[in-house]
């Protein structure tokens, strides 16, 4: 019951009201995404939010997102993955402080999403209102998820090799690890700010092989993290207990903006 009457109030009260947006609601390959219909025929921005999923901090977001993406770009249609979200029910805090070994993350991890997240992507080159265009946009934990696309970036769908036209990403999760994605394929773009110990974003050109033909980073001064969320954030310092580190949290409206307009100029530049 608190999952459905969160999506209710996110539908109804949030998104659902930004610019008089019709948001309508399916299933695709067993996961729900919302979606907003702009064009009959013309791109499309696929959103994967963070690890909120929709509780309260989730909603906000999500509301504000949407909000600037439709400031900034009035004309693609969107679609939100709300994979996190399927499986969290709308608890407060969402997945963020699970660890791996969480039994309800069983066939839920970060791969997991990213393999859903490329069959999104060709679901949506086959519907009627897309020219085949899709811009990834991931935001923070969906970053993180958002890192395998640009090296597995091949579509399914016949006379479409590559699923996405750009990925962009805010604050993914870069942290020095084993992992390696291969050869970029498609234009990546990444932004955070210079120091952030959940993203580390100096570190994101070594989960590939070329990154420096396709990899692009904009990075703010210092080491805040949350600086993209919503107006209504409260500034707060927290432990993350699996990262092992002390984060500032804070929005800044004016790298937000400045963000949202700059990412929109990038996704338009000639290929």
């Amino acid at each position: 019951m608190k999952y459905l009457v969160s999506l209710l109030i996110f539908l109804i009260s949030g998104c659902a009201s930004v610019n008089s947006t019709s948001i309508s609601r399916k299933t695709v390959d067993s996961a729900t995404v919302d979606i907003v219909i702009k064009n009959n025929n013309g791109p499309t921005i696929l959103y994967i939010p963070g690890c909120s999923g929709l509780d309260k901090f989730g909603r906000q977001y999500q509301q504000y997102h949407l909000k600037k993406f439709q400031e900034v770009w009035p004309n693609p249609n969107i679609v939100i993955s709300q994979y996190v979200n399927d499986y969290t029910k709308g608890e407060e805090g969402g997945k963020c402080d699970w660890l791996d070994g969480n039994p309800r993350l069983n066939g839920k991890q970060i791969s997991n999403q990213a393999e859903h997240t490329q069959k999104l992507g060709d679901w949506i080159k086959t519907q009627t209102w897309s020219n085949g265009d899709v811009h990834l946009f991931g935001f923070s934990y969906g970053g993180a998820v958002g890192l395998w696309a640009p090296a597995h970036n091949r579509s399914t769908v016949t006379g479409k090799p590559y699923l996405f036209k750009t990925v962009a990403l805010i604050w993914p999760d870069c942290r020095p690890r084993q992992q390696f994605f291969g050869n970029i394929h498609t234009p990546l773009r990444i932004w955070s700010t210079e120091n952030d110990p959940l993203s580390i974003p100096k570190n994101c050109s070594s989960f590939y092989t070329d990154s420096d033909k396709k990899l692009s980073l904009k990075l703010y001064p210092g080491n805040t993290h949350s600086w993209m969320t919503s107006p209504d954030f409260t500034p707060f310092t927290r432990y993350w207990p699996n990262q092992k580190v002390h984060v500032r949290h804070e929005f800044k409206k004016e790298w937000a903006d400045e963000t949202f307009r700059e990412w929109q100029q990038w996704v338009l530049q000639p290929d």
